[in-house]
């Protein structure tokens, strides 16, 4: 895997340009609100920009060609479930912006189940958030150190940079911009790429017929139950992850909110399929290479040189915008739900520093958490992210904005940890794997049974709503 000047031309010239348009909207930033919700004004092309910005990221094209090297087609799970996902937030985003004065979910759960939930909750979606940041940081390393012949543990200060810079200034507007423009070039080369590998799978050469029936074609190549959980975790998962819902707020207009997720929930499965695509044709032509090299690998050696740079180019910015994106919405939690919280009459100037800083620091630290778990399988890290937060914040949260004032505040509190702690604990404790996302979910929702029935008790007795 060699890269000559032409690729080097395109990719700094693509980067460049593109995270210039980032830097740029930090005219536009002019407070807290601007810097996390972009001051209300995000249109629809904006909210499928950033939807896109955040959920096609390394997992979503590294890390499926990975998959799709090792075990076959059985990798469309996370971008299946990323769509059924969006469609989720899109059914729920009208109840959801009906809430005044509400802008993450630990707002909303506070809101039904009392402020005892708020450290909870807080804490499980910060540590959901930072295990999707990591998968995003493992899949962007090989990528800077061959791209610019430098060693790993130079490449980890890199990326460091690179996301500071991608979405300091800008913000949620700034990611905006930055995801629109990445998903169009990435649109385009994964065009070309799908062509060419599936040409390549299924024409003259018919490299399928090299390849083992099972896993390549095994859709539950991990068991039946398994991949379901696979599946099903990605969905709660999207559906319980504040960066995703935070778009509900980025604009007042809810027909382009729901159009801009209805748009991104199109748009994210056709991505996998050129994907999965080049995983199969790198195992069958390259069968000695790391599979987390197949896609990089493919787009400098089969496409013409700038093209192949202008793709090496989107799959850093994919990268970088799933972990800026993530890391944005990980920070609002910090500051509104945290910061707001024991420090309400801070000035806003304050505000958008704290949040700055706290974008710093949350980038260093999961670099370093990053270095620690070098090697390791992309998407194993998205879907123990996914199912951490969907175990105990997916019921409590429908429970939330279906049935408010139905379930007694304590046994939302109680389901939420119940939830998350099982799926913790099996995970440390059994490695039960994604698995472990049923068990916490059964819990949860017993507890929910459970505070349904008691408060409905109480209202026959004539005892006030909590």
């Amino acid at each position: 895997m060699q890269l000559t000047s032409g690729h080097y031309w395109a990719i700094f010239l693509t980067l460049g340009l593109v995270l210039l348009v980032g830097a740029s909207a930090v005219r536009k930033v002019k407070g807290s609100k601007d810097f996390t919700m972009g001051g209300n004004q995000i249109g629809t092309a904006g909210v499928i920009g950033i939807l896109l910005g955040t959920i096609l990221g390394g997992a979503s094209t590294i890390g499926t060609s990975q998959l799709a090297f090792s075990k076959g087609i059985s990798a469309v799970w996370f971008s299946l479930g990323c769509s059924v996902g969006l469609i989720g937030i899109a059914i729920l985003s009208p109840r959801l912006c009906k809430i005044p004065r509400v802008n993450t979910i630990p707002q909303i759960l506070c809101r039904r189940y009392g402020k005892m939930i708020r450290p909870i909750i807080g804490i499980t979606a910060i540590l959901g958030i930072f295990f999707s940041i990591v998968a995003s940081n493992l899949s962007m390393i090989n990528i800077l150190a061959t791209l610019l012949k430098i060693e790993l543990s130079t490449a980890y200060f890199v990326l460091f940079l690179f996301i500071i810079f991608y979405v300091l200034f800008g913000g949620i507007l700034g990611a905006s911009w930055i995801g629109l423009i990445k998903t169009i070039l990435l649109y385009i080369v994964l065009i070309w790429v799908g062509f060419i590998a599936l040409e390549g799978l299924v024409g003259e050469k018919n490299l399928l017929q090299t390849l083992p029936a099972n896993p390549t074609y095994n859709v539950f190549v991990n068991g039946f139950f398994t991949d379901i959980a696979t599946f099903f975790s990605v969905i709660v998962g999207v559906m319980s992850t504040q960066t995703y819902f935070q778009v509900c707020y980025s604009t007042k207009d809810m027909k382009k909110v729901r159009q801009g997720y209805l748009w991104a929930a199109a748009l994210v499965v056709p991505i996998s399929i050129p994907c999965i695509s080049v995983g199969l044709f790198m195992k069958s032509v390259h069968p000695e290479i790391l599979p987390v090299q197949a896609l990089p690998y493919f787009l400098i050696e089969y496409l013409p040189t700038w093209i192949g740079g202008i793709g090496i180019a989107a799959l850093v910015l994919s990268g970088l915008g799933t972990a800026s994106g993530l890391i944005l919405g990980l920070t609002t939690i910090i500051s509104q739900d945290f910061v707001d919280y024991f420090i309400p009459t801070m000035k806003d100037k304050k505000k958008l520093y704290i949040s700055r800083s706290f974008i710093v620091v949350t980038a260093g630290v999961s670099v370093l958490f990053s270095a620690m778990h070098y090697g390791s399988q992309i998407l194993s890290w998205n879907y123990l992210s996914l199912g951490l937060r969907g175990a105990g914040i997916f019921l409590p949260l429908l429970a939330a904005l279906y049935f408010p004032r139905k379930i007694s505040p304590i046994w939302g509190v109680i389901s939420t940890l119940a939830g998350t702690m099982t799926m913790f604990s099996l995970q440390l404790f059994t490695r039960q794997g994604i698995n472990s996302l049923w068990y916490g979910l059964v819990l949860s929702g017993l507890c929910l049974i459970i505070g349904f029935v008691k408060q409905k008790n109480k209202n026959q007795r004539g005892i006030k709503v909590s």
